[in-house]
């Protein structure tokens, strides 16, 4: 339960922490900004009604509390309230949940940490920041993979409880039950090595995305025989990326594998083998993107046909569009795409960006499954006047 009072005095993101957290101590932030120039004068939180030490950090812009005693276990309601230089202030409530610690998850090993190491190797040339290996993510990872082989199973986010090495009936309470109380994405393929498979879900479309976060978001990965399961932290960064990046070179030029749900399924009868996806992402807005304007040009400023897929017409994307090339691209040839779209909040954005092939063999074709995610939680917050005290 979250409620915020007088919201149109002030702009940022949800409290936290939310849902289930293990620690005794844990700082209660709220990034929160007064609108129309009021500075912050005074800041308060409470967990279960007793004041906690509080304070307003500038550089963040975020009410941040930290409690001098260990919080009881069980649900804990937590209140911030905030006065600005203009006479006026707002309040926030929510609730979080303080569990037992679970044991301590074995640290990552190396094949953990080579699947890892590649999943960063392909994000800096994303010209992003590193993911963060993180145990509790690993652990969790690692037993699912073990039951997919256990019991034959290739792609399945579900566990059925009596079954061997059942250890969560989803992603989210297996996470916990190894230590990690965050929102996260699972995604799974399979490889004969962790960073083969690493490689097919970001050649995958609809699964790079949780590869391709802004952020250096904590990650897990976990290896059974050929099944290999990742888990993304889910980031709040507001950010839109594209893929290939732009300058990006040695891009595959054919893409011809399997995956769950298949891209191509709106388009019956087609050839299965397309050029390399490209892709443009948009995170941190809640809601579908809506299609302006995509295109692609190659070698001569000639154009590409492309399988064109949005939210307009692909149940499976909200925050992606989806250009899938009808042929293979040319080897060694730079290509320009061109993708605009208007994001839920009513923003435009435009990305043109050039990438180059290479020579690099495509991979042999195998499956992906639908990537499981958990949604972030909505903020809903009504607003009413509170008058000064």
């Amino acid at each position: 339960m979250k409620r915020a009072w007088h919201q149109d005095l002030w702009e940022g993101s949800e409290p936290h922490p939310q849902g289930k957290i293990p620690q005794e101590r844990p700082q209660l932030v709220w990034e929160m900004r007064p609108k129309g120039g009021a500075q912050i004068r005074r800041v308060q939180m409470k967990v279960n009604g007793r004041p906690i030490p509080t304070h307003y950090d500038v550089e963040t812009k975020s009410i941040i509390g930290k409690p001098q005693e260990p919080l009881p276990l069980g649900t804990l309601k937590a209140f911030c309230e905030a006065w600005f230089s203009t006479d006026k202030g707002v309040e926030m409530e929510w609730e979080f949940t303080r569990v037992p610690q679970p044991p301590p998850p074995p640290a990552p090993d190396f094949a953990q940490q080579e699947t890892v190491a590649k999943l960063n190797q392909l994000r800096r040339a994303a010209l992003l920041p590193d993911a963060k290996i993180q145990p509790a993510l690993c652990h969790a990872a690692a037993r699912h993979s073990r039951y997919l082989l256990v019991n034959r199973l290739s792609s399945t986010h579900e566990q059925q409880p009596g079954k061997p090495e059942f250890f969560g009936k989803d992603h989210t309470e297996r996470s916990e039950r190894s230590g990690y109380f965050g929102l996260s994405y699972e995604v799974i393929a399979s490889g004969e090595s962790g960073p083969v498979a690493v490689q097919h879900l970001m050649d995958a479309p609809y699964h790079r995305s949780a590869l391709l976060q802004p952020g250096a978001f904590d990650v897990g990965a976990g290896l059974a025989g050929n099944r290999v399961t990742l888990l993304c932290a889910l980031t709040d960064q507001q950010e839109s990326l594209v893929y290939p990046a732009d300058g990006q070179l040695n891009v595959a030029v054919r893409w011809d594998e399997v995956e769950i749900p298949d891209p191509l399924r709106l388009y019956p009868g087609v050839e299965r083998i397309t050029g390399y996806p490209i892709t443009l992402h948009v995170f941190g807005e809640e809601g579908s993107l809506t299609l302006l304007d995509a295109s692609v040009t190659g070698p001569g400023n000639q154009p590409v046909a492309c399988h064109l897929n949005s939210p307009e017409n692909d149940d499976a994307l909200d925050d992606t569009i989806l250009l899938m090339p009808k042929k293979p691209l040319l080897p060694l040839s730079t290509y320009q795409a061109r993708i605009a779209v208007k994001t839920p909040m009513g923003r435009e954005i435009t990305r043109t960006w050039q990438f180059t092939t290479g020579k690099a063999p495509t991979p042999k074709p195998f499956e992906i499954s639908k990537p499981s995610w958990k949604p972030a939680p909505k903020t809903v917050p009504k607003p009413t006047p509170k008058k000064k005290k």
